[in-house]
């Protein structure tokens, strides 16, 4: 009777609290589940919706450099100065999506090109870094003979990180750093900055770059202004002084003014002041180009004649004074070399994007401009970087 009793009435005052708590224990852990169920879910949705935000700042990124493409491509190929629409300043636009701004827009031909460089324009950049000079010449040439105060293998192959010495043409100006002299020349850890996220809401880090599977570092902090301009009044000079009202600055390992990207040529209207030392010309001759484009005026070509007229034509240059065969001279011999030109081929860009619930995307790229087998003209995407945060 006990076991009968007990198999139709089991539940005593203790076991109907043991059921009870069971009970509540039981709508406990479903609730937990449906919370952590709803929050992976909001978190998902979040995440899509982050996604699809990104997405909309990549596609507007790529809008700007449309924009970029054509006003290249309407561009004349066979001059170019800082008087062209791609140097006029900040571009802008906007769609229903959000709205982007092209905030750097100039030519590579402006700076040294390294790979291509002669030697004497090298030892005027680095000439103050000996170990550096020997070092590049070392990293570009073939052979695993290191020079008096260069680097070879086997000088790589014990510093941290454990890599050979590149024995080709330079393929970023960042690789400096990593020469023997040039490791403190850079700063190229800007991604790791307090102020720079180091990465988005995705773990992702903020900078890759399509370089034939290779990471390619930054360029440059994207935050960083170019260059102020030159503080020369405008206006010809009535008569240009024996002396300069400024003195160029001398070119300069840690000015920046060289790139990996050219034809060995730098453009006569947009190069900078320390670039025209650089190849060659004499802070006089020097002064005379500066005056002659701050006036608005353009070289039609890198031919010494057309540019000794154009100097005496603006007024920037005078007949009959004691530096002008100096300074004819000087432009004669450089042009002479094959350094000068009037156009320029490579550009490089900075684009910035934000959508309207503020998802970020910026892009620097560098882009060659050339023309086809039927003569129409082409541009093409030759580096890329990019960064995306939200």
């Amino acid at each position: 009777m006990f076991y009968k009793e007990r198999f139709i009435y089991p539940f005593t005052k203790n076991s109907k609290g043991i059921v009870l708590l069971f009970v509540l224990w039981a709508f406990l852990t479903l609730g937990i589940i449906a919370v952590g169920l709803s929050y992976r879910a909001l978190r998902e949705f979040r995440m899509v919706s982050l996604t699809q935000d990104r997405a909309q700042a990549y596609f507007l990124t790529w809008t700007a450099l449309e924009n970029i493409v054509e006003i290249l491509k309407k561009d004349d190929q066979k001059v170019d100065s800082l008087q062209d629409e791609w140097a006029k300043g900040e571009i802008k636009g906007e769609t229903d999506k959000g709205r982007w701004k092209v905030d750097v827009f100039y030519d590579e031909e402006r700076r040294v090109d390294l790979n291509k460089a002669d030697e004497d324009v090298l030892e005027r950049i680095f000439g103050t870094m000996p170990v550096l000079l020997d070092s590049l010449r070392d990293w570009k040439d073939s052979d695993s003979l290191p020079r008096p105060l260069g680097a070879e293998d086997d000088y790589y192959l014990k510093k941290e990180g454990d890599y050979e010495c590149r024995d080709a043409l330079l393929r970023n100006v960042f690789e400096l750093g990593m020469m023997r002299g040039g490791e403190d020349l850079f700063e190229t850890s800007f991604l790791f900055e307090e102020n720079f996220p180091k990465e988005n809401l995705f773990g992702e880090k903020l900078a890759f770059a399509h370089g034939g599977s290779h990471f390619i570092p930054p360029p440059w902090d994207p935050r960083t202004p170019l260059p102020k301009p030159i503080p020369i009044p405008p206006g010809p000079p009535n008569e240009p002084p024996q002396g300069p009202p400024y003195e160029p600055p001398l070119p300069n390992p840690r000015g920046g003014g060289y790139t990996v990207y050219g034809d060995g040529k730098n453009n006569i209207n947009t190069a900078l002041p320390e670039v025209l030392m650089a190849i060659g010309l004499q802070s006089d001759t020097v002064i005379r180009i500066i005056w002659y484009r701050i006036y608005g005026n353009v070289f039609p070509s890198a031919n010494p004649n057309t540019i000794i007229y154009g100097l005496v034509q603006a007024g920037c240059l005078k007949t009959g004074e004691p530096l002008y065969p100096f300074i004819t001279q000087n432009i004669i011999e450089i042009a002479g070399k094959g350094r000068l030109k009037a156009n320029s081929s490579y550009f490089r860009v900075r684009i910035i994007s934000e959508t309207k619930r503020g998802a970020r995307h910026a892009a620097v790229a560098v882009l060659k401009r050339g023309k086809d087998k039927e003569g129409k003209p082409t541009v093409d995407i030759v580096s890329w970087w990019e960064y995306s945060w939200l």
